[in-house]
């Protein structure tokens, strides 16, 4: 069995990549007011990665299978997502999005003999508890949004135990980052040209300005820190670390778009942030513990 000691060091790329994805949603949703589309938005922020990567490839190689994890996993999970946002919206769809850690955690036992003690066990509970009271508002049911955003859930946790596998057997973090990323572009940019190509958000500065920001920043940063993060991490750990995404965006939210703080919202942030603790307690003394 794999040990289940991490670091703080790993807790904290993670935990910064983490904060880092939260602050997509405020990007995203000043780009949606300008009039760009989801699919514009996407294409834009993974076309900025392709440079890099094709600079990467050609110092260090292409591996296929990191290409194969965006095309497969990474792409459609973020056409699903972002299409369970616009039959159920945003709360519904990061309620049972953050289902996944629960997926995460039983595909890490089976596929990389990864342990879950009683302490593991409670902070997951505490995580997607604090990730869906963060998220409770207004919601949705309507049966193709649920089962979009329950697919999103299950290719990303695919997409995570996969990445894990493969920063185990010697990938390196920014290839996987890198060539995950250009991958997503392949199904992203399909689903675009099936909606119809309009190139007007692409023209406009603020919008090229915050593309930027998404794809060196959020994509290219983000990833980095997770990956490196996530290769001396238990898979389910990272997982559960992933809820402070949520609640940055709940932070964010509240101070630039003056969004209601309600009761559920600040007990959900307690509960993240008390899973975390946990967390860092008990597998960095697990860690010390063994050597």
């Amino acid at each position: 069995m794999l040990s289940i000691g991490v670091n703080y060091l790993s807790i904290l790329l993670i935990v910064i990549a983490t904060i880092i994805w939260g602050t997509t949603g405020v990007v995203a949703k000043y780009c949606f007011n300008m009039g760009v589309s989801p699919e514009e938005l996407l294409v834009l922020r993974l076309g900025l990665t392709v440079p890099f990567y094709l600079y990467y490839a050609l110092r260090r190689g292409v591996a296929a299978r990191t290409l194969l994890l965006g095309l497969l996993l990474l792409g459609p999970y973020h056409i699903v997502y972002f299409n369970a946002i616009n039959m159920i919206g945003v709360s519904t769809t990061v309620l049972l999005f953050y289902t996944y850690p629960v997926i995460v955690a039983v595909a890490s036992m089976i596929t990389l003999n990864e342990e879950m003690g009683a302490g593991t066990v409670v902070a997951l509970i505490l995580s997607i508890t604090g990730s869906s009271l963060t998220s409770l508002d207004e919601l949705s049911l309507n049966p193709m949004g649920v089962a979009l955003a329950l697919l999103s859930s299950l290719l990303y946790a695919a997409y995570i135990v996969y990445s894990k596998k493969i920063l185990v057997e010697g990938e390196d973090p920014l290839g996987v980052a890198l060539g995950s990323s250009t991958g997503a572009l392949v199904p992203v940019l399909l689903a675009y040209i099936s909606r119809g190509v309009h190139v007007e958000g692409f023209l406009r500065p603020s919008v090229i300005l915050s593309s930027l920001y998404l794809s060196l920043v959020v994509t290219i940063l983000g990833y980095l820190l997770y990956m490196k993060g996530l290769r001396s991490t238990n898979a389910s750990i990272a997982s559960m670390l992933s809820s402070m995404e949520p609640l940055t965006a709940t932070i964010l939210s509240t101070l630039i778009f003056h969004e209601p703080l309600t009761l559920a919202k600040i007990t959900g942030g307690a509960l993240i942030i008390l899973a975390i603790i946990l967390i860092s307690h008990i597998h960095t003394g697990s860690q010390k513990s063994s050597t």
